[in-house]
């Protein structure tokens, strides 16, 4: 059980800590080099969540997302959460506060793609209140594209 969560903006020295934990995830959200995954951070806006774990506190889960103006619309690229502190609030944490500032910056919806398979991830969004827009047919794997709209 979490005591302590903390999240915030993500910085510079949270991104080794940030790649561990996306490496761990690597099936789902695809591995990248350390140096990709750098430039891939600070192309894009993130944020973390801090848990205490008794020294002091560290990044357990991240989401990595980009403002597209022109949708009116808030992109998450990725989240995920250390292995052994999953389902206990931490993603949840994490997409309350980028709904939240999504809002407070004016816009009107998110949106993500996860595989077109119901498991952990599609349940995630679902339950969150996203739901289906279309499907991406690719040669590697059928994405869903999800929506949450802001102002309902």
């Amino acid at each position: 059980m979490i005591d302590y969560l903390v999240i915030r903006e993500m910085r510079f020295e949270d991104i080794n800590r940030v790649k561990l934990i996306s490496d761990d995830y690597w099936r789902s959200l695809g591995r990248i080099r350390t140096g990709a995954f750098i430039n891939y951070v600070k192309e894009n806006r993130g944020l973390v969540a801090l848990v205490d774990s008794g020294k002091g506190l560290t990044p357990e889960g991240f989401l990595i997302f980009g403002y597209k103006k022109s949708d009116n619309a808030v992109a998450l690229y990725k989240i995920a959460v250390s292995g052994f502190l999953r389902r206990q609030g931490i993603g949840s944490a994490l997409l309350c506060e980028l709904k939240r500032t999504a809002i407070e910056r004016g816009f009107s919806r998110i949106y993500t793609k996860c595989p077109a398979i119901l498991d952990d991830a599609s349940m995630f969004f679902y339950k969150h209140g996203f739901y289906l827009v279309d499907i991406e047919y690719t040669r590697r794997k059928n994405l869903s594209v999800l929506l949450f709209d802001l102002k309902s």
